[in-house]
């Protein structure tokens, strides 16, 4: 997955050593370009943690997120775990739970010891979630506001909360027990008068989903309503997190992957090629394989037969 133009430019920088030219190559372009640059088999865990260490613990975490899982979990090998714990507290909810999933127990263990206790919280919370399920895909960043405030204060909160936040332009008005009382936009609230209340603006009848939920549903839901993120409840109705479109979007991916494989008669796979092995992969394919063989033979049998009519 190396990048044409960027892999040759990271690998010079690597052989003389420009730690200067690094930081701005890793600074100056978009995190998923860096990772992509980066993911070539001629460059050595070892070199990709060099280029990383030139930029801050934030933009490794954003440009950590990037790489294919595979290559996080060699990426995590290749480095000290009190450095992989600050990086895994800059990640986001969502992935770094996935990241966690791929792990050896013990090193995940290791490296949850590290962890922030709040975050080390968050983490637990989400990990229990089945995989394939909301749960499991959300994520707990999310902006909230009481609903008895007026958009002055609203926005000022904004401010304090937008840092942290997966996402802004939806905030969630929630009572003091976190029941979901309503949606209101960013948009919404720029518009409207400074003094009126937020629970005059609010769309009291979000669309959301619940926490076990199939993750096929959540993204059908966000497609469907072209929605930038979606609510997520547990059975008493209160909000523990959302589902953004970019988790979508790899969900969407994933199940196209999967009907294709199946419309070429391939059993689909749980993991990618590069962590699959070959008795696997066989496997995944042999059964297919033999039954399109003994189909043909069924087929070139009955021709047989009727050869001399034919």
């Amino acid at each position: 997955m190396s990048h044409p133009l960027f892999t040759p430019e990271a690998r010079l920088l690597l052989e003389k050593d420009d730690r200067a030219a690094m930081e701005v190559f890793c600074n100056t372009l978009h995190p998923a370009t860096v990772a992509e640059s980066l993911t070539d088999e001629t460059i050595s865990v070892e070199d990709v943690w060099r280029f990383l260490n030139t930029t801050t613990i934030a933009n490794q975490a954003a440009i950590f997120a990037y790489f294919p899982l595979e290559w996080q979990v060699q990426l995590v090998e290749g480095t000290g775990r009190p450095h992989m714990a600050r990086l895994i507290e800059q990640m986001s909810h969502d992935d770094r739970v996935d990241l966690l999933r791929r792990l050896e127990p013990k090193v995940a263990e290791s490296l949850l010891r590290l962890v922030d206790e709040a975050e080390r919280r968050d983490i637990a919370t989400l990990v229990k979630y089945p995989e394939n399920t909301a749960g499991a895909l959300m994520t707990t960043d999310y902006a909230w506001l009481p609903a008895n405030i007026t958009v002055d204060q609203a926005l000022d909160r904004l401010r304090l909360q937008a840092p942290d936040s997966e996402t802004i332009y939806y905030v969630y008005i929630v009572d003091e027990q976190r029941r979901l009382l309503g949606v209101v936009t960013l948009r919404e609230l720029i518009l409207a008068p400074r003094k009126a209340l937020v629970s005059e603006l609010m769309d009291k009848q979000p669309v959301t989903v619940r926490v076990n939920d199939d993750r096929e549903k959540v993204a059908q839901e966000i497609t469907r309503l072209d929605l930038l993120a979606i609510p997520v409840l547990d059975a008493e109705d209160r909000l523990v997190g959302i589902v953004t479109y970019d988790d979508v979007i790899d969900v969407v991916v994933s199940e196209a992957t999967e009907d294709v494989h199946r419309l070429g008669a391939v059993a689909p796979l749980e993991e990618s090629y590069l962590e699959t092995s070959f008795v696997k992969l066989w496997w995944k394919r042999a059964g297919w394989l033999a039954l399109l063989f003994l189909a043909e033979l069924f087929t070139f049998t009955a021709l047989s037969s009727f050869e001399d009519a034919i």
